[in-house]
């Protein structure tokens, strides 16, 4: 039986795709919020595929909701700090099975939590980080 595999993009528009323009998740934008449909998808897990830079004090939680779950959160695993705010990293995470929505019409979302800066104060509530090249890859239907 062959096996086929399909990607999504994730993204808010086309100006948050690049190096120069990433998004931006603690004060100004928030927790990331993000959309995407897997439709085709077959039984089976899935990868969640991602840069990152610029988390330094806690780990950030990263988490999928889809009609599938009933629409309620569930973790997927947690983005960990390094004390080099400036360095790129590449950073995976296997969905698991009955998570995401196999059908078009209803997307999956895609949620990236705000984490606490060291040394809180007024318009600094959060440890800013960026994410850009957010994929999702999952098996397809044959």
């Amino acid at each position: 039986m062959p096996v086929l595999s399909d990607f999504t993009v994730i993204q808010r528009d086309s100006d948050h795709e690049n190096f120069d323009n990433p998004f931006t998740v603690g004060d100004t934008d928030g927790k990331l919020v993000l959309p995407f449909n897997t439709g085709g998808l077959h039984h089976a897990p899935a990868l969640l595929s991602f840069m990152v830079r610029g988390l330094t004090t806690s780990s950030a939680r990263v988490a999928i909701k889809s009609p599938t779950t009933g629409n309620n959160e569930i973790q997927i695993g947690r983005i960990q700090p390094i004390s080099d705010a400036n360095i790129w990293r590449h950073e995976q995470f296997v969905i698991k099975t009955n998570i995401l929505n196999s059908g078009s019409s209803q997307a999956n979302t895609l949620i990236i939590g705000r984490v606490d800066a060291d040394s809180p104060g007024p318009g600094n509530l959060f440890d800013d980080f960026d994410i850009r090249d957010i994929v999702c890859f999952f098996h397809q239907e044959a």
